[in-house]
């Protein structure tokens, strides 16, 4: 990683990170204060809980109070499509992100990205990274062999 990159960061738009969840009550916690632990500060984060029956209601009203968390509860499952189209109709950001409900990002990884923006020219539309694959049984780590793309990337994504 470029420390350039990461501490030349020129404007600071608000990020919108929305983090769907059904049924992960064991790892919602971990997901949100990922978000909360970002050394980039300006970020909001809308969780949308669908409809789930394992105790995540519980565990996520204790963000309701914090200033920067929307939790929303669906009373039913609706199904993540739905999920996703309601978060961005309520997002705020300039820049939106996916946090999946079982995952967890590093503290620089906004600040990263928006310093990849920063300096990047205004034709740039994403800004992505490969992640890795935490193994909950053995605790081990592993770097998935992805392709990264420049350019025309969305139908070498997709």
């Amino acid at each position: 990683m470029n420390r350039d990159i990461i501490s030349s960061i020129v404007y600071d738009p608000l990020v919108t990170i929305i983090i769907p969840s059904y049924n992960h009550c064991n790892y919602i916690d971990d997901a949100i204060n990922s978000v909360i632990r970002q050394t980039y500060e300006r970020w909001e984060l809308i969780v949308i809980d669908d409809g789930s029956t394992d105790g995540s209601k519980d565990l996520l009203s204790k963000y309701k109070k914090h200033e920067k968390i929307r939790i929303i509860f669906n009373k039913e499952n609706k199904g993540q499509g739905h999920v996703l189209n309601r978060a961005l109709d309520i997002s705020n950001g300039e820049f939106v992100g996916f946090l999946p409900s079982d995952d967890w990002i590093l503290p620089n990884k906004l600040r990263s990205q928006i310093g990849k923006f920063s300096n990047s020219s205004q034709r740039v539309g994403v800004v992505y990274g490969r992640g890795a694959r935490f193994f909950e049984k053995d605790g081990r780590i592993e770097e998935p062999s992805l392709n990264m793309y420049r350019g025309q990337i969305l139908e070498k994504i997709i």
